[in-house]
């Protein structure tokens, strides 16, 4: 994606990693992500936190050890917690032959892991829709009963805050809400402005907590506490 269509292939090695390198060292480490903008409840995170780190929960085994200041010690853990595999399997025996015989291959070696990243939470609560592949759009779902995640949601309703449940809102139109899943895959399952969990690569399937968390009270604390990190 950073190559222009008109530039070679040995453009990338010459010109745009070594650009990334130079600006992930000057500026992206140094950068911390954006403190929660509203009111957070902070017996609520207390509790959240004690929830986070508790063996039982096992979050900060994945996701790492926080400081409340943007910080994370970051075990770089990449697990496969059952989310939908079309990009992982993309990484072939033959994906990672054609990378050997490329330019980049100077660059370091390209294995194929056994899931995704379970990625630092700095950040969480701005960083939606979640999932690697951005299939589940609130925290509120991601923390609960994966039956309850919507099959179906407008991607243009990222611009609105959900501050009920910590992510965007499901729908840029409030009458939409009005009608069932069933309704809106009729009318909007096609439509590439919708987020559709039908669609290849776009399962929502998988990093299945609730069976941990296992009451309202507790992820209402374990979001409440996200909001800090």
């Amino acid at each position: 994606m950073e190559l222009e269509k008109d530039r070679p292939f040995d453009a990338l090695v010459t010109s745009v990693i070594p650009t990334i390198k130079e600006e992930f060292a000057s500026v992206i480490r140094h950068l911390r992500p954006p403190a929660y903008p509203y009111d957070i409840d902070a017996a609520l995170a207390a509790r959240g936190k004690a929830l986070f780190y508790s063996e039982e929960m096992g979050c900060a085994r994945c996701h790492g050890v926080y400081d409340g200041r943007g910080n994370v010690e970051w075990p770089g853990v990449y697990k496969d917690v059952g989310t939908d595999r079309s990009r992982l399997d993309v990484v072939s025996s033959k994906f990672i032959a054609a990378f050997d015989q490329s330019p980049l291959a100077a660059e370091g070696r390209l294995v194929r892991s056994e899931g995704y990243a379970a990625t630092p939470l700095t950040g969480v609560w701005a960083n939606y829709p979640y999932l690697h592949n951005g299939s589940v759009p609130t925290l509120h779902h991601l923390l609960g009963p994966v039956s309850e995640r919507p099959a179906i949601f407008h991607v243009l309703a990222a611009g609105r805050f959900d501050r009920t449940h910590v992510g965007q809102r499901l729908f840029l139109d409030p009458a939409h809400g009005r009608h069932d899943e069933a309704e809106l895959v009729r009318r909007f399952g096609a439509d590439r402005d919708w987020f559709h969990t039908a669609r290849p690569g776009a399962g929502n399937g998988g990093h299945n907590v609730w069976p941990r968390i296992r009451t309202d009270a507790n992820r209402k604390a374990l979001i409440e506490y996200l909001k800090t990190l």
